[in-house]
């Protein structure tokens, strides 16, 4: 399910904004506070998420479970509860979002095969296409389900087949193999 039933269907001054990284049966994302909404744009967090400046990062409304308070480091679990806009700028002082931006991103498939009693053999996510942080979120989108499914169970050994497609060159495709001795 990717919208939440009682989802709000806008950004509002004070609630809760999810910047993901990876959403889909994997998620990672980063979980604040809406600063300010002034028509099809709006500032949050009131710091830098990672200081990338211009950016392109998928946007939710998030809905906030629980508030970890504590005087060291406070912390917000939540979910992204309806995807919504793209983080154009990730500056010292805020985020910048517009919420009428669709934001890149490539989608990431795992099929596991041959793991007795295996609940959930496919795993279908989606990652932002950020140029320097695409490769590591690729990886953790197929190295999660690996270790959920896999971890712990002996030897594993695997084949991936990845397709990139670039616009106006078409596609190709790339197949690696390998093992691992417990931890994939």
């Amino acid at each position: 399910k990717t919208v939440a039933e009682d989802a709000p269907t806008g950004f509002v001054d004070g609630g809760a904004i999810a910047v993901q990284l990876i959403r889909g049966d994997i998620s990672m994302m980063g979980l604040g506070t809406v600063t300010r909404v002034e028509g099809d744009k709006l500032v949050a967090f009131g710091h830098p998420m990672m200081g990338g400046g211009a950016s392109d990062m998928p946007t939710a409304i998030a809905k906030v479970h629980w508030i970890l308070a504590s005087s060291n480091r406070s912390f917000k679990i939540g979910e992204a509860a309806r995807p919504m806009g793209t983080m154009v700028n990730d500056r010292q002082a805020s985020i910048v979002v517009d919420t009428k931006r669709t934001p890149s991103t490539f989608p990431v498939r795992v099929k596991i095969e041959g793991v007795d009693g295996a609940k959930k053999t496919q795993w279908d996510s989606v990652a932002a296409h950020d140029p320097f942080m695409a490769p590591m979120l690729a990886a953790l989108a197929v190295g999660n389900p690996l270790e959920t499914v896999t971890g712990e169970r002996g030897d594993t050994t695997w084949r991936m087949t990845t397709t990139i497609k670039v616009a106006g060159y078409g596609a190709i495709e790339l197949r690696d193999f390998g093992s691992s001795a417990g931890d994939p």
